[in-house]
């Protein structure tokens, strides 16, 4: 109990704005964070193809507001003794309406300095509650050239309480194309900070190539 209040004290320490994460789903969305405004997000991962736990933080920052963009870095520490990951983002908004109804568009891209992605990014409302999310990209991942692709549909239970489910596939003329679904739930707590869960598979082997996540995320 004494613990609980410790982190409810710790959290009205921070003056959190309007938040918005790409957390848990594995789609990235057009929103772009604000100029002068830090996004947190941080999750606890595990993969049981990999028989690995990791701790994902994501660092966001607006760079510009015309067009609008953000920076981000990226860090997957392992906490099972696997090899450690860092990652530089960047996502540029290229299509903006002020009409929420209307398609939203933007890119995104990142490297590890070894490998690098880039995707087309685009965000439909559907209705007022539900909205589609699709990502279509290219990844240099090693000696591969990797075709990927995300379908989300997320609705909104509440305003603070969201669901959604997911498809995402990869495609390479090296190996045999994946596909796979995951579902989440994320709860903006008070005073507008995330946590968020999520579960999913590839459909081959679906018990055994399972993933997990639970995070958290706040935005200043």
């Amino acid at each position: 109990m004494k613990l609980g209040k410790l982190l409810l004290l710790l959290l009205s320490s921070f003056t959190f704005a309007q938040i918005n994460t790409d957390r848990p789903s594995l789609s990235t969305g057009t929103h772009i964070t604000p100029l002068r405004t830090f996004l947190l997000e941080n999750g606890i991962n595990y993969s049981h193809s990999e028989k690995n736990f990791s701790l994902n933080v994501v660092a966001r920052t607006g760079i510009s507001s015309l067009p609008k963009s953000e920076i981000s870095i990226g860090t997957d520490l392992s906490l099972s003794g696997k090899e450690n990951s860092y990652v530089l983002g960047t996502k540029i908004q290229i299509a903006a309406s002020e009409d929420e109804n209307k398609p939203q568009f933007a890119v995104y891209a990142d490297t590890n300095f070894k490998n690098y992605s880039f995707s087309g990014l685009l965000d439909q409302k559907l209705n007022k509650n539900m909205e589609l999310t699709l990502n279509m990209g290219y990844e240099k991942a090693e000696a591969l050239d990797m075709f990927t692709f995300i379908s989300t549909v997320n609705k909104d239970l509440s305003p603070s309480l969201s669901v959604y489910g997911e498809y995402f596939s990869e495609f390479s003329q090296n190996t045999s194309p994946s596909h796979g679904l995951d579902a989440g739930i994320a709860y903006i707590i008070q005073p507008h900070a995330q946590i968020d869960f999520a579960a999913g598979s590839y459909l081959n082997h679906f018990k055994d190539n399972y993933f997990l996540t639970f995070g958290f995320s706040y935005e200043l």
